[in-house]
This record gives structure tokens, sequence and C-alpha cells, in this order.
């Protein structure tokens, strides 16, 4: 049984962007996902469509306006 939470993977104190894969039971499959903490989530990430995220939330908001 998968959860409703997507687990993120830990963020360092680097500003170096850190490309990982998590499974997110919103879309049934993993993401890419790269924690870039010089941008910023915004409606690019929330309205995504796509399975790559690239923005300071690792995943957590990517397509959540398309339920």
């Amino acid at each position: 049984m998968f959860t409703d939470q997507l687990t993120l993977p830990t963020i360092e104190e680097t500003d170096e962007p850190k490309v990982s894969y998590v499974w997110s039971p919103r879309h049934r499959r993993e993401l890419r996902v790269t924690i870039n903490r010089a941008t910023r989530c915004d409606a690019r990430c929330t309205h995504a469509k796509g399975f790559i995220c690239d923005c300071s939330c690792g995943g957590k908001n990517h397509g959540s306006m398309n339920l």
C-alpha cells in the first residue's frame, strides 16, 4: 500500500542542484526530481503534466493543480 505523501529526498545545505528519483502516488510512477533552490516553485510546477520536476519543492507540488 502506498501512502498519499510523497517521500522527498533529504536536502543538503548546498545550492548545487541535486537529481534523484522519487515515487509519486499522485502520478503512480517515479518523478525525476532536481531540487534546485535557485528556482522557485510556481505554475510551471503545479500545472505540470510531465514527470520531471526542476524547482525548490522537490516534487511535492508537481502537478498538484491538475487533479
